[in-house]
């Protein structure tokens, strides 16, 4: 079951959010997008880097946006995201919930 976590989002800057994983994480791979909402099929708003801090118990886990991906947002108030991982095929959510998208004041 995933864990569910409110993603802050300013959009225009550069954004990302780390994720300790309390239990063993391997060298599997791991992907997280983010879509207007749960469910939704189709290209993804924006597709995010990853990055895991080496192995074993209670690594971190990065996820990021970068400026352009969050200006592409500024049009919604919310969105959604999960950070996925596939270990062998094996495809687990260990993380998800809403973007919460806040627009920039300077421009």
């Amino acid at each position: 079951m995933a864990t569910k976590v409110a993603w802050p989002v300013r959009a225009g800057d550069n954004e990302s959010i780390t994720f300790v994983w309390p239990g063993e994480l391997g060298s599997e791979t791991y992907r997280c997008e983010v879509r207007p909402e749960a469910g939704s099929t189709g290209t993804p708003l924006a597709t995010c880097t990853v990055a895991a801090a080496g192995v074993g118990a209670n690594v971190e886990v990065t996820v990021s946006l970068s400026s352009a991906q969050t200006r592409a947002l500024a049009g919604l108030s919310v969105a959604a995201y999960d950070l996925e991982q596939d270990a062998g095929g094996i495809i687990s959510t260990l993380f998800e919930g809403p973007v919460q998208i806040r627009r920039d004041v300077t421009l």
